[in-house]
């Protein structure tokens, strides 16, 4: 948030939208994300992405979590590249910015444009 000061980190990241008849389970058989730029991801439905989106930074309004758990399902990437399964609490992904203080883990902006971006692809899609 630039209202808050110039970023003091930043890191690029680039979204691609992956149509495929193989299911998540077998593409993520062959995941190999690097250590050194990956500390974990996760396959995230419609209803968690639609959750995230809905956490809008400086906004107080409802965050819409529609019977999710409270946790979320996560691979964590070792120091080798190896994906081990752990879980994230909810809350990580639906946090906001908070208007002053120190800054809390949470989904990007940009993240959340994109995830913003598929659900939108969602609703007109052909498949």
């Amino acid at each position: 948030m630039l209202s808050r000061g110039l970023p003091q980190r930043h890191h690029i990241v680039i979204y691609m939208l992956l149509r495929s008849s193989v299911s998540h389970l077998q593409l993520q058989a062959s995941l190999s994300p690097s250590p050194a730029e990956v500390s974990a991801c996760l396959w995230a439905d419609s209803r968690l992405a639609r959750a995230i989106v809905s956490a809008v930074d400086g906004e107080d309004s409802e965050v819409k979590v529609d019977g999710l758990q409270s946790s979320v399902s996560v691979s964590q990437v070792s120091a080798e590249g190896a994906l081990t399964d752990s879980a994230l609490p909810l809350e990580v992904f639906v946090s906001r910015a908070p208007a002053s203080g120190p800054d809390v883990e949470r989904v990007s902006t940009g993240t959340k444009f994109a995830l913003e971006l598929w659900l939108r692809s969602l609703e007109t899609s052909d498949l």
